[in-house]
This record gives C-alpha cells, sequence and structure tokens, in this order.
C-alpha cells in the first residue's frame, strides 16, 4: 500500500474545503489543468482522484488536511454510510473491524433486515434464523416466528457488540 500524502504535498496541487467535502485542481498536472475537479467515483462507490503518482480516496484527503494523518492500521469511516458525503463531520477514524460493523446488509438480502434469513426446512418451527458476526466470529441469535422478531434481537446484539459503529 503507498504512503498517503502529507497535508502540504495536498495543498500544493488542490484545494481542498473539508467543511463541504469537496476539492479543486490548483495546479496544472501533465494530464490535468487547474480549476477541473478531479473526482470519479470507483466500482466500490467511493469519490476517488488521481494524485501525486496514486490513487486515494477522497475521505481520505478530507481527513488528512482537516485533522492531519491517518496512524498506520487505521481507516477512515463515513458515518451516515453514504460514501459520496465526505465533509468532515461525517468522517470517523476507526478500526478495520468497527468499520466492517458499520456496513449496511448486503445487496442479495431476502430478508430485508440484516443478520436475518429464512430457514426453508419443514422441520424447522420458527424458521427466521438471526446471528451476528463478531470479530471475525458468527454467533447465533436463535430462531424466530418472524423476521420481525429476528431483527430485534439482532438489533439488540448490534448495540451491545458494536456500540456507535452499529448500523442495523
Amino acid at each position: 500500500m503507498l504512503k498517503d500524502p502529507s497535508k502540504e504535498e495536498i495543498e500544493k496541487y488542490f484545494f481542498c474545503d473539508p467543511i463541504a467535502g469537496s476539492i479543486v485542481r490548483i495546479a496544472n498536472a501533465s494530464t490535468a489543468k487547474a480549476g477541473e475537479n478531479p473526482i470519479y467515483v470507483n466500482n466500490c462507490g467511493y469519490h476517488m482522484l488521481s494524485a501525486l503518482g496514486q490513487r486515494i480516496g477522497l475521505h481520505r484527503i478530507v481527513w488528512i488536511v482537516a485533522k492531519g494523518s491517518i496512524p498506520e492500521g487505521m481507516e477512515i469511516d463515513h458515518i451516515n454510510g453514504d460514501k459520496s458525503d465526505n465533509r468532515i463531520t461525517n468522517l470517523r477514524l476507526c478500526t478495520p473491524t468497527q468499520n466492517r460493523q458499520n456496513k449496511t446488509k448486503y445487496k442479495n438480502n431476502k430478508s430485508g433486515f440484516k443478520g436475518v434469513h429464512f430457514e426453508s426446512s419443514p422441520r424447522i418451527k420458527r424458521p427466521w434464523r438471526a446471528r451476528i458476526v463478531v470479530n471475525k466470529k458468527a454467533i447465533s441469535l436463535g430462531n424466530f416466528m418472524t423476521k420481525h422478531e429476528a431483527h430485534e434481537a439482532y438489533q439488540e446484539a448490534a448495540k451491545k457488540y458494536f456500540g456507535e459503529f452499529n448500523r442495523s
């Protein structure tokens, strides 16, 4: 992984507004002109820019300009889960584990609730199962008659295990 640029390196080529979460090029480069918006959206939905010989997320640039370097092993989390909202008030420092806790439900989720799925075996009396993953270990929260009961169990567990990084 490449080293993040310093605040001074960033400010030599860009004007970054941490309050708005925006950036504009202020110096010409070989392939870009001053005044251009250097942002593109990658396949994961993050706002990125190619700068100083690397690709870097706008959220990382905003953090560096507003708060300084990002400690090794730490990540920047979008508090509201919106990868396009790069205002400094929506960013926080976190561990990789905390960042995973803040994920939304998977796109192929059929129950509509994170941590809840339907077990279709005819011998199962309570078909809605809730489970949570904590420190890469799955914890069963039990089976329930309705998906709403299973979701409630997941929410309680998420509050207990994930605290402020809970997104259920």
